[in-house]
Formats: structure tokens, sequence, C-alpha cells
């Protein structure tokens, strides 16, 4: 990994959605695969998806408007945890992925097998 991909790295303010009630509820009942998912829901663009760890899918990026939520489960051990986020807190916390050539142009996704420390900013409230 480059020594430019510092974005992740950072500590962010919470994010805009981590205590929205409307998206705990729906959060709790979405049947979620690996690819990208858009859904509306009371007038709101959600993209969202699950995995096994910590990824950033161009495809989700590229779905995501501005004024949309990008929702990633991430299922490691246990108890599934969700990521959420505006575009605008997307880009500011994880802009950097997409310098990393091989990863973001080639495989089209970046991922993490632990949570980056920018992540913790945007994960949903226990559901």
């Amino acid at each position: 990994m480059s020594n430019t991909i510092k974005s992740f790295g950072a500590a962010y303010p919470p994010g805009r959605f981590t205590s929205d009630a409307r998206l705990k509820s729906l959060c709790a009942t979405l049947q979620l695969s690996a690819t990208p998912t858009l859904i509306r829901d009371a007038g709101r663009t959600i993209v969202a998806y699950e995995r096994s760890r910590m990824w950033i899918d161009r495809n989700a990026w590229e779905m995501l408007p501005a004024d949309g939520i990008l929702v990633v489960r991430i299922r490691q051990t246990g108890r599934p945890i969700h990521l959420c986020m505006s575009l605008e807190e997307l880009e500011t916390a994880f802009a950097d992925v997409k310098k990393s050539r091989s990863c973001w142009e080639d495989l089209r996704h970046y991922h993490w097998p632990r949570l980056p420390r920018a992540a913790y900013s945007f994960v949903l409230e226990a559901l």
C-alpha cells in the first residue's frame, strides 16, 4: 500500500446517519448480497451491499447520487455492523482509495482486513 493513501487513517466527526432511526429499522430487515443494490425508502436513495470485511465498491460509489446514502453491512464475526454515509462523507473519508490504481481501476474495489480508523465514524448505532 502506498504511503500517499492516508484519508481513511484519520478520525472524522460522527457521520450524519449514525443515529438515524429509520435507517436502523431498514438495516435490520434488508436482505443484501455482495452486489450493490439501489433502494428507495421514504424519498431517500440508498445504495447497499454486504461483505465479510470493510469493502468500498466502485460500482456502489458510482451509483450513489449526491443526496444518497451508502450502506455497507460488514459480517466478520458475530453481529453485523452497518456503515452509513453520504456521498460527501465517502468522498472525504475514503477519497484516497481512488489513488490505488491496481485496486480502483483494475479490481474496482478497495478492502481492508480490519476497519480503518475513518470507518468508526460511520457505524450505525446498535440495531
